[in-house]
């Protein structure tokens, strides 16, 4: 069984921002004495101003530091939430449900803004990310199932296809597809997986076991028997699918005979007695 490591969050020293926001509330406070001093100084001179018993200039001078006062302290305690955001984002929790893939600080490490600390990959959501020809697109869509095989293990799974990348590969004009697969114990970044996409349209095959297949005179065909004796059909392959093949053929019928064991030694017109079917 593979243990890979975990991690619920990262957290970075706090210390010194923990020093700043003690400063910054310590400035909110005397601004707050320095207000409560400017109001009444400020309700006082308009009292006097309403009964013309002080000039203009003074109580114009006790509006405005009055509210340069309170500008101030918006501007202090809005100082003081950016620092407490600061300090919440200094603890970095995970996002999802995964696995470490590198970390790349040490305990007592300094990290600047934007730096990595840690690649992390989701366990409960897996996709591979299949390179296809672009002439192939107009045969996928978006919810499609996808057989494929995890190679590391043979084994096979149901995807199902998500996205398509939106850049096409420069050179070989390969588009990736995003396809999401079950969650899996034991899987690593970067494995490879063998997938089987669509590449025509749908059509009806006719399902044969590829031991079936034999090739003569450069043709793909299977053997049948008509009136004891071995009939070559022509068949053209187009895919294949595990231990069985999808072919094309006129002369194909459901419920249709072929020679799965021994086929490889017969001729047309060759005599076959059936000895046993699968």
């Amino acid at each position: 069984t593979f243990k890979f490591l975990e991690l619920d969050s990262a957290k970075i020293n706090t210390e010194i921002l923990d020093s700043e926001i003690k400063l910054q509330r310590t400035r909110l406070a005397q601004i707050a004495i320095r207000l409560e001093q400017a109001e009444k100084n400020f309700k006082r001179l308009q009292r006097l101003f309403a009964k013309d018993g002080v000039s203009e200039k003074n109580y114009e001078e006790a509006l405005y530091s009055y509210q340069d006062l309170v500008k101030e302290q918006l501007a202090q305690q809005l100082s003081l939430e950016r620092l407490l955001i600061k300090k919440k984002r200094s603890s970095i929790k995970a996002p999802f449900s995964g696995i470490v893939l590198s970390k790349e600080v040490e305990v007592g490490d300094w990290v600047s803004p934007g730096s990595t600390i840690i690649a992390l990959a989701a366990s409960q959501e897996l996709y591979a990310r299949v390179p296809v020809g672009e002439k192939l697109l107009q045969f996928i869509k978006p919810g499609d199932q996808v057989p494929l095989t995890i190679n590391a293990f043979g084994r096979q799974l149901q995807g199902e296809v998500a996205a398509l990348d939106p850049n096409a590969d420069a050179k070989t004009k390969n588009v990736f597809l995003k396809i999401q697969i079950p969650a899996q114990p034991d899987v690593a970044a970067n494995m490879s997986v063998t997938a089987f996409v669509a590449t025509s349209a749908k059509q009806s095959l006719a399902i044969l076991p590829r031991d079936a297949l034999v090739k003569f005179q450069g043709m793909d065909l299977v053997y049948t028997i008509k009136d004891g004796k071995a009939v070559t059909m022509p068949v053209n392959i187009v895919t294949f699918l595990g231990e069985q093949v999808g072919v094309e053929s006129q002369a194909m019928a459901p419920g249709l005979a072929v020679v799965v064991d021994g086929n490889e030694r017969l001729r047309p017109g060759q005599a076959v007695q059936v000895v046993g079917e699968k």
